[in-house]
């Protein structure tokens, strides 16, 4: 029967549903399998065709389509079947999430297939998925960390600027910067911008207003550090798109939201 496996099932294959259609024109039925292998949270899916030979034993007709890993264009799920007039409609998603993978990450197409004699190919709907219109493009640097001399108890105060660039092609409705905070205390400057974390452990530490396309800003952030901070700091900055609902996104190029703060001298 259709179902999910449980975690002593993993890595075994599974029937996830059942749909029934002739879809070689020969006036009798095909059964169109939509099988799983579960890894980890996900699972590697595929659609497969089965039918019956001359004495009635069940052969496999053919692979209409499957799961193909993660990549620009890659098919992660398959989430729908239907099959009418021959036809096998599929929905399929760049994205099976997971984990703490957000679900309206997902876009999703249905695509058509048809048997072409000797095997299935797409005969309707669209090929690629294409550029995700919903990202944009940050880039964050981050100036030295100046630091004050000591005081009696050996804490000394820094600062340290932070410039975040929207290359584009889209809007950020806010704007979320990560590990400031393990710089050392917040003690001013642009912190006084930032909005409250709500509480929430995964919330920026600082959330600010959003950055238009093809803009650029610069925020100062000020810290007090103890004796033993510097050694023990994680001396980063991250810089997180987020709608103006407060949704997250990931980034057109994530590796450039990033930079490492460095003691000047």
């Amino acid at each position: 029967m259709p179902g999910t496996p449980t975690d002593s099932e993993m890595d075994v294959p599974y029937l996830i549903g059942l749909d029934y259609g002739d879809v070689d024109g020969d006036g009798a039925q095909e059964s169109v399998a939509t099988l799983g292998c579960r890894l980890g949270e996900a699972s590697a899916k595929q659609l497969v065709v089965f039918d019956r030979d001359d004495r009635n034993r069940i052969v496999t007709m053919g692979l209409v389509v499957r799961t193909e890993g993660e990549g620009p264009e890659s098919i992660e799920d398959l989430l729908d079947v239907t099959v009418q007039n021959g036809a096998i409609r599929v929905k399929v998603a760049d994205l099976q999430p997971c984990c703490s993978t957000p679900s309206y990450w997902q876009r999703t197409q249905w695509r058509t297939y048809g048997w072409k004699g000797t095997r299935f190919t797409q005969t309707g709907g669209p090929t690629k998925f294409g550029p995700d219109r919903r990202l944009t493009d940050l880039r964050v640097t981050a100036g030295p960390l100046t630091l004050g001399p000591p005081d009696g108890t050996g804490q000394r105060t820094g600062s340290v600027k932070v410039t975040v660039s929207n290359r584009g092609p889209r809007d950020v409705g806010r704007l979320g910067l990560y590990e400031l905070n393990f710089v050392g205390e917040p003690d001013g400057g642009d912190w006084d911008r930032c909005g409250p974390a709500r509480g929430r452990s995964d919330w920026p530490p600082c959330m600010l207003p959003g950055l238009a396309a093809g803009k650029q800003v610069s925020y100062t952030f000020r810290f007090r550090i103890g004796p033993a901070g510097l050694a023990k700091a994680k001396l980063t900055v991250r810089a997180i798109h987020y709608s103006s609902d407060l949704r997250e996104w990931p980034d057109l190029t994530m590796g450039d939201n990033w930079a490492t703060i460095r003691p000047a001298g």
